[in-house]
């Protein structure tokens, strides 16, 4: 056996038992946090709690490159598009955009029996919506895009619909999307590509493979011009991802 594949199997299960105990420790602050501290002391414990998860991947000896294109301000509304490549995407946007206070759409299945997680998408400020269920899916995004607009933060939205495990781009399901946008005709979006995380778990994550580069592209922020359509506006805010992607390879 290869001594890097040797090293994997070594820190893999190093890295699993502190990522357990992050995710178990942190479950039991978000409580104390929320009820008896209040929402904004559940906010910044849930930031802590992605600093700890980024952190943690330096032991497996990861390295994390941030090509942060965009200017993007505190206390205001974004629309955050990326592809989605593995679980770690999520800690990774949360802690690098942690001045937007990022808020994530997740499927129901995640807001159960995960410890930190599934407390956080009940009880924090997510949409956890029914892909089963098209249609309350979509009254669900309008209602929660009126939060936006008010409290000002940074939504995270990852259209593939799932994983691309392979590092392959996967076409866009614009119907989210392209609801959000139709909502909020006004908001700024900004495309971020993540690439390399897919080669962590490339075996399923036995073992984690180490010393893994994860390039990450954030791009100006955009706004639909005057009589483009929401549909046209998605499509080009793939291609940016996209020309991101291949660029970062």
């Amino acid at each position: 056996m290869p001594s890097s594949r040797i090293i994997d199997w070594l820190l893999t299960p190093i890295y699993f038992v502190i990522f357990l105990t992050i995710l178990v420790l942190f479950d039991l602050l978000q409580r104390i946090a929320l009820y008896c501290l209040g929402k904004t002391a559940h906010l910044r414990c849930v930031k802590l709690l992605n600093l700890c998860l980024f952190y943690s991947l330096r032991i497996i000896r990861t390295k994390i490159e941030v090509n942060h294109q965009a200017k993007l301000e505190a206390h205001r509304s974004y629309l955050i598009v990326a592809n989605h490549q593995s679980l770690f995407d999520i800690s990774i946007i949360a802690h690098i955009l942690a001045p937007l206070d990022c808020s994530f759409i997740a499927k129901k299945e995640l807001s159960r029996n995960i410890p930190s997680v599934s407390f956080n998408l009940k009880h924090g400020r997510n949409l956890v919506i029914d892909r089963a269920d098209g249609s309350s899916a979509v009254k669900e995004m309008i209602r929660f895009s009126k939060q936006l607009q008010q409290d000002h933060f940074g939504l995270v939205i990852f259209p593939e619909g799932t994983r691309a495990k392979d590092g392959v781009l996967k076409p866009f399901k614009q119907a989210g999307l392209v609801t959000l946008l139709r909502t909020l005709p006004e908001i700024e979006v900004v495309p971020v590509t993540i690439d390399g995380c897919w080669r962590i778990v490339a075996h399923r994550g036995l073992p984690l493979l180490s010393n893994q580069v994860v390039r990450i592209s954030i791009a100006q922020a955009s706004t639909r011009k005057e009589g483009q359509s929401p549909e046209d506006f998605a499509g080009q805010i793939e291609r940016t991802i996209a020309s991101q992607f291949m660029h970062t390879r």
